[in-house]
């Protein structure tokens, strides 16, 4: 077979021995292609064959944090970014959900993140309850933000002023005092630059 459709052809095979439980044999067939596509600069193989790696891992370690899980999801994710690729994750299925929460609540960089978090929308979107579940967690947060929190969030990190706020939502100065103590508490910071800090990280605000 041509090139490329050989490695079509072994990333459907790898789905198979994943799916059937044979992970030594779905690794030496990740190995196979990522030989070939890496070189030729394929990223969208490439990330294909780092999602199927994350899997497999887990699959043969039993953990989202296991060794190798965490840094090949992440991968995938830079890789998908910026073409966006988020078909691509879809089509993998509910199995990537669990991996992609564990970026979205760990210590991945803020454009990671956030991009874990734009696919838990999106299989959220689609119908998958898991996603959902994550999303209404608020994972990373003490309690989740309520929709008015969320707001005063977003005019915080536009660098508006209490008094500003109050007045965009119609809302008294004492209320924005509350909602503003009430973030604090629930990101676990003292200040409103650490508050946006702490929310680009959680995906909650866009990267800067």
């Amino acid at each position: 077979l041509p090139l490329i459709a050989a490695e079509a052809f072994k990333l459907n095979l790898a789905r198979i021995y994943l799916a059937r439980g044979e992970s030594l044999k779905t690794c030496r067939l990740l190995d196979e292609i990522q030989a070939t596509v890496e070189p030729g600069q394929r990223f969208g193989r490439l990330l294909e064959v780092c999602m199927l790696r994350a899997l497999t891992l887990r699959q043969m370690r039993g953990s989202v944090t296991a060794d190798g899980v965490l840094d090949n999801i992440e991968r995938a994710l830079d890789l998908g970014e910026r073409p966006g690729f988020v078909m691509l994750f879809l089509e993998e299925g509910p199995p990537l959900v669990p991996l992609l929460n564990a970026v979205f609540a760990g210590d991945a960089p803020a454009r990671t993140k956030g991009y874990a978090r734009k696919l838990l929308l999106a299989f959220a979107a689609a119908g998958t309850a898991d996603a959902e579940t994550c999303l209404r967690s608020g994972e990373g947060l003490v309690e989740p933000l309520t929709a008015r929190e969320a707001e005063v969030l977003a005019l915080i990190a536009s660098g508006d002023n209490n008094q500003t706020i109050a007045d965009k939502l119609f809302i008294s100065v004492r209320t924005v005092k509350k909602h503003v103590s009430n973030i604090f508490g629930k990101l676990n910071v003292s200040s409103r630059t650490q508050a946006v800090a702490q929310s680009r990280g959680l995906g909650l605000l866009p990267p800067d």
